[in-house]
């Protein structure tokens, strides 16, 4: 840890500038691309909070642990696939990486269908899986209806999105999420303002506008004849589920925000009331777009990782990992003290009602100081699931992403009252980074 806030303060990272220049070129588009589709979700909650009311943003964040769920799987799949397929580019295995696209292409498909169905044949199920109150009960409903008719253009999105930075396509990955960005914010109004569509509104914008940047992405893989591998798939379950197994880290550590969003949601509704679930969904979309940042640095750097492993160049993994966490550690303190004194009037972009906003902006900066801590553990988990550590990368994600976070999060204010239940966020990822540390260190 003193090494890397040496190098914060000598910025001794730009030292080796060949290494340097590697670095921004994969972690600035993957930080812009992760970025601009968490924005989308900001821009849903501005947009909504303008136009039509604080419960039903509040109704939006009761579904984030549905969409975050999806969102995860999606991710493990492909970057499950991406990992195995970093570590061939090292070794210079061409097959096995057509092997690992096709494979990754067949998990993808199966699960942009069953997310189809989860979200309009069997959305009773998990509305009720998800504890949705009456008030909240309709924008939930539609939310998750209209986002999940777009499920199999999600699953091919983030699989084109991720096996992109594997083919060198990453400045292409970010243009295309700044179009679906833009075009999602256009949408979003139209929407929501002139059409009063609503929620639903939202998240058909949401939807379509990962359409087209499906559509895209998916043009340099016809012009490089990349996609042709598709034409001759040959189904290696051994393959399927070392994919699976590479990719769960990733998907334990984004299952982690909904966890997260539940717990909070359900001491917040208990021990302060409705007031304070729908301030929090201000804080959680605020949050959840710099989670994106963190998880983009993580993914930018996973092929690094990958094929710095597979030529067993030590020297690469320590500089690539400690320039990671310096980039998460040093945004996280900026972002922190921006929340601290601006933090009222972003809160406000939401709208809402004087008592609501107070709540929020409360909260904000004290949930924030996390973060911190927070990018450190992204870091860690990409770190060891890209280089063949994959089983501690679980243990560790399991332990953070499911373990600590429900305990730390119900149990505090049993024990020291409501007003730690917004601390208990900086708490659990302090200690899960002190236990993360601990178990990178040991053999298992």
């Amino acid at each position: 840890m003193f090494s890397i806030l040496y190098d914060i303060i000598s910025w001794g990272i730009y030292m080796n500038k060949e290494r340097f220049n590697i670095l921004i070129k994969n972690l600035i588009p993957a930080v812009l691309s992760t970025a601009s589709i968490y924005f989308i979700s900001l821009v849903d909650g501005i947009i909504i909070g303008k136009g039509a009311n604080t419960i039903a943003l509040g109704g939006i964040n009761l579904a984030i642990p549905f969409v975050v769920s999806i969102t995860a799987v999606n991710l493990m799949i492909s970057v499950g696939g991406a990992t195995i397929s970093s570590v061939c580019l090292g070794k210079n295995d061409k097959e096995g990486v057509d092997s690992c696209f096709q494979n990754t292409f067949v998990l993808i498909i199966l699960f942009g269908i069953i997310t189809v169905l989860m979200g309009t044949v069997f959305i009773d199920f998990f509305i009720k899986i998800l504890n949705v109150d009456a008030i909240h009960l309709i924008y939930t409903k539609q939310y998750i209806f209209w986002w999940a008719i777009f499920g199999i253009f999600l699953s091919l999105y983030t699989f084109l999105m991720v096996f992109g930075r594997i083919y060198q396509f990453q400045n292409l990955v970010a243009i295309a999420n700044i179009i679906g960005m833009i075009l999602n914010i256009f949408l979003d109004y139209v929407l929501v303002f002139p059409l009063k569509k609503g929620v639903a509104g939202s998240a058909f914008a949401s939807g379509f506008s990962t359409f087209i940047m499906f559509i895209i992405l998916l043009s340099p893989f016809i012009k490089e004849k990349i996609i042709y591998v598709l034409f001759h798939i040959r189904i290696n379950v051994k393959l399927i589920i070392e994919i699976i197994y590479r990719g769960l880290p990733i998907a334990i550590i984004q299952f982690k925000n909904s966890v997260l969003i539940f717990c909070m949601n359900y001491v917040l509704l208990k021990y302060i009331g409705n007031i304070a679930v729908d301030a929090f969904a201000i804080v959680s979309f605020i949050i959840t777009f710099v989670m994106a940042i963190f998880n983009g640095a993580s993914s930018g750097l996973q092929p690094l990782f990958g094929k710095a492993c597979g030529e067993n160049n030590n020297d690469d993994l320590k500089y690539y990992y400690r320039a990671g966490n310096i980039f998460n550690i040093s945004g996280s303190v900026f972002l922190i003290l921006i929340y601290l004194f601006f933090g009222k009037y972003i809160c406000m972009a939401f709208g809402g009602t004087n008592e609501t906003l107070s709540y929020a902006y409360s909260y904000l900066w004290k949930f924030s100081l996390g973060l911190i801590f927070a990018g450190c553990n992204f870091m860690l988990s990409a770190f060891l699931y890209s280089t063949k550590q994959s089983k501690k990368a679980i243990i560790i994600n399991i332990i953070n992403s499911f373990i600590l976070n429900s305990i730390i999060i119900i149990t505090l204010p049993i024990f020291f009252g409501k007003n730690i239940i917004i601390y208990s966020y900086c708490i659990y990822e302090l200690i899960a980074l002190i236990v993360g540390y601990f178990i990178k260190r040991i053999n298992i």
